[in-house]
């Protein structure tokens, strides 16, 4: 009995040595893809997002973390105050964006978003 004990106590450091390994490598791995710079091709690499600080609307696509995540995908996100300025295109409310010369006026998703910059 007095040998089966240290066995038995090597064995279960061992387990807990493997196990604690495991899990290491598992949260490592697991980790999202801008993390690991794995970059999402977009067709568009650069868009202009105007806005106004009491738009509800344009509160909405900031508060979801859209532009946020668009910029994970590799795109410059050029965020342009309309009140402030500059203006460069013709548009009516806000929020508009503005990929590849086109306008697009009114709240958009990230997903509408990552199709209209043409993202893989």
């Amino acid at each position: 009995m007095k040998t089966l004990k240290p066995v038995l106590i090597g064995i279960l450091v061992i387990v807990i040595l493997i196990g604690g390994w495991w899990l290491w490598n598992k949260t490592q791995s697991s980790e999202p893809a801008s993390e690991l710079n794995i970059e999402t091709q977009c067709e568009f690499k650069e868009m202009i997002f105007y806005y106004l600080d009491t738009c509800s609307w344009c509160q909405k696509v900031k508060n979801e973390g859209t532009i946020g995540k668009i910029e994970e995908l590799g795109v410059k996100v050029n965020q342009v105050n309309a009140k402030l300025g500059p203006i460069n295109y013709e548009f009516q409310g806000v929020p508009t964006f503005v990929i590849n010369e086109k306008v697009y006026s009114g709240y958009r998703t990230f997903e509408e978003l990552k199709e209209l910059l043409d993202c893989q």
